[in-house]
This record gives C-alpha cells, structure tokens and sequence, in this order.
C-alpha cells in the first residue's frame, strides 16, 4: 500500500468518476506489478485489451488542423536546428528530439507501419477512437495516408463495437506475457482507467538521438534535392540546378495546402524514400 501511495495511485481514485473530465495531473505510471494489479483491481469487469485491426472511420484524426503558413513555420523551427548544429547541441529537449521521431516515423509508417502496436481507447465524449501515445503518430497520420495496423484497443466503460468480434481479448497479465507490452502510464476519464500501451522493448530512437541527428545532418549535407517550385526557405538544403541534385521533390499540386506537401516531401527525402501519391512525388536524380 505504502509504495503504491509513492506512485500517487491511491489517492487519485476519487478521479473515476464520470462526471469529471480528464485532469492531467492525474495521470500515472510506475512499477509494472503495481500497474497491473491497480488496472485488475479498478478497471469495470466488462473493460479489457482487444488486439487487431480498427476501421479508419472510428478513429479521431483531426489533431492538426493547420493552415499552411503553420506547415511552413514547423519547417523553419525543425531545420534550423540543422542549420545550427554545433558541439554543444543539447538532444535532450523534446523540441528538438520531436523532429527526428517524425523522420523515424514516417519511414517505419512508409515501409511496415509503427514501431509495436499502437495503443487506443474509446473516448465517449467525441464518440471517437483515441490512438497513444498519439502526438507524434497523428502528426504522421496527418501527414500521410492511414493504414490499417494493429492496435491495442481498451474499451472504455465496456463499450462494444462492431469490429470487436474480429479483435483478440486480452487480459492486462497476458498483454505483457505474450505480447510484451506494459499498460503504461493510467489515467482518470470517463468513469475509468484509461491505459497507455506501450512496448517492453525499447523504441530504437530513443537510445541514440545524437547519432540519428548526425545520420541526418551528414546525409543533408551531401545530398541537396532539387524542387519544382520557388520557396523562400532552406536556401542551405538545395540547389536550383536540377542536374547537381541528388534527389528530386515534384510538388503537383502548388495551390493546396503547399508547405505541407513540402513537409511530407522533406521527411522522404531524408529518409532516402521513393515515394509518389496525389500531392508529391520524391524519388533519386538517376
């Protein structure tokens, strides 16, 4: 009892309650065992983990609803940092680490989908599904087309959806025992405990943002890209001279939602991606 208190568990029971919405100080997390038996132990008898595949209509994806001139500012902040990188650079501020999850992501999203399964919950509010950790994954979600992955899916307060007779029920010990995944941080909303999955073994970026920065900023350095239009950014990073390009950026569509479709051509660009869909076209200057 004494250690769970230390987790500031205990004391935030009064918080399932379905009359209060989600008070983000009442998130926790800690030791895996005392997760586990606070989720068993609080959770309503008819809520568990169901693992498969969710159609896009259920889940919410309207995180970042962005003009274009903010596409264009997260451009300017995310490779100033390239353009400014020195000896002294610090990693470890998330502003900073967040550019270098998107590149990740969006080549592990391009060529098989996310790192582990995606946690999710039913959110009764929004009447919508809730993907997390989800700020950088709906950022990609925003950025490229959704794709039909493995979720692991708490039904909040109980509900039942249609796709849930195709998923797997799956108890909290057996998430972590045949699937290797932890609830997680837990949180108080709805009337419930919402858990966070996540994967026992360590996301790779993780561990080595430094040499995932060097990675990048070496390949930029050596490898400018050519693109079919005048911008008034990243003067650094290419060339004018279509024949001195390693890579080249076609954007087909220069009225709609144009540094977007930069953006999303950029992180295939570093990430050395042959990429074509309705709004770019990336691919290696033969």
């Amino acid at each position: 009892m004494e250690s769970l208190k230390k987790l500031h568990i205990w004391q935030n029971i009064q918080y399932i309650n379905e009359n209060i919405d989600y008070l983000y100080q009442t998130r926790v997390g800690g030791n895996l065992g005392h997760s586990i038996s606070f989720l068993k132990k609080y959770s309503l008898e008819s809520e568990n983990f169901y693992i498969g595949n969710i159609p896009n209509e259920y889940i919410r994806n309207d995180y970042f609803d962005y003009k274009d001139s903010d596409w264009k500012k997260i451009i300017e902040y995310s490779f100033s940092y390239l353009l400014y990188y020195n000896e002294t650079y610090d990693f470890t501020q998330v502003s900073k680490y967040r550019f270098f999850k998107w590149v990740d992501l969006a080549k592990s999203w391009i060529i098989e989908g996310f790192y582990g399964m995606a946690g999710a919950h039913w959110n009764p509010r929004i009447k919508k599904i809730i993907i997390h950790p989800g700020g950088q994954r709906f950022f990609i979600f925003n950025l490229f087309p959704i794709r039909n992955i493995q979720y692991i899916f708490w039904n909040t307060n109980g509900i039942q959806l249609d796709f849930m007779k195709d998923m797997e029920e799956v108890d909290v010990e057996s998430l972590y025992l045949k699937y290797k995944h932890n609830p997680g941080g837990l949180t108080f909303d709805h009337g419930s405990i919402i858990p966070h999955p996540i994967h026992q073994i360590n996301y790779p970026l993780n561990e080595n943002v430094e040499a995932s920065f060097n990675k990048i900023y070496k390949f930029i350095k050596e490898n400018k890209f050519y693109i079919n239009i005048d911008i008034d950014i990243l003067d650094e990073f290419y060339t004018k001279d279509k024949s001195k390009s390693s890579y080249i950026i076609e954007i087909k569509n220069k009225e709609k939602n144009l540094y977007k479709s930069i953006l999303k051509s950029l992180l295939l660009y570093v990430n050395s991606i042959d990429y074509e869909d309705e709004d770019i076209k990336v691919y290696v200057n033969k």
